[in-house]
């Protein structure tokens, strides 16, 4: 189990004036015990886990939904949290924890904020990103809190499309011409 961020008493929960602001962010890998997470009031921000790979058991909306590799779960601020992630299923997801008065904007602009689980396929993108965010917030440079913003709406963006393309008729024609306008791209970049 792995988590990086900031001091986590100060700033794991915290709520924020700013428009936008990670408040941490890191990935879970469970492999040798089960791990349950169970917080009955939930927190005061807002969190996306990606399955990478494996699966977990969500808690969403008084029922059990099992969310897998490429999907997404979205929890809202106050909401209870009650997920497990079972080791027999080796699941390896990557967390964000954020907040800030442009939080719910964004996510209705980007569509996902009606349901609490949405199909984006499996994407390295998503664990590249949120490598960024862990790497500024542990060199703290200057201007990383708003580097972390910044690679939010990144990320943001990306579960968007993703989620949209997913769900479209064109998502199979993209599929299969995403593996030709690739090696055209390196072919001739």
């Amino acid at each position: 189990l792995y988590y990086e961020g900031r001091d986590w008493a100060t700033y794991s929960a915290r709520t924020t004036a700013e428009y936008l602001c990670v408040n941490n962010c890191g990935y879970t890998r469970v492999t040798d015990s089960d791990i349950t997470t169970l917080r009955h009031r939930g927190r005061s921000d807002f969190l996306i886990t990606y399955i990478f790979e494996g699966s977990s058991i969500f808690y969403l909306d008084g029922r059990e939904q099992l969310v897998s590799q490429g999907q997404i779960a979205i929890l809202k601020p106050q909401e209870p949290h009650y997920y497990i992630s079972y080791a027999k299923d080796k699941p390896l997801s990557y967390w964000i924890h954020f907040t800030g008065t442009g939080v719910e904007k964004l996510l209705r602009s980007f569509g996902l904020w009606e349901q609490p689980v949405y199909n984006i396929g499996k994407h390295v993108e998503i664990e590249n990103i949120i490598m960024q965010i862990l790497w500024e917030i542990r060199l703290k440079k200057p201007e990383y809190e708003r580097m972390c913003a910044g690679h939010l709406m990144q990320l943001l963006s990306f579960l968007s499309r993703s989620a949209q393309l997913f769900n479209t008729a064109n998502n199979q024609n993209y599929k299969q011409l995403a593996p030709a306008i690739e090696s055209m791209c390196n072919e001739y970049h």
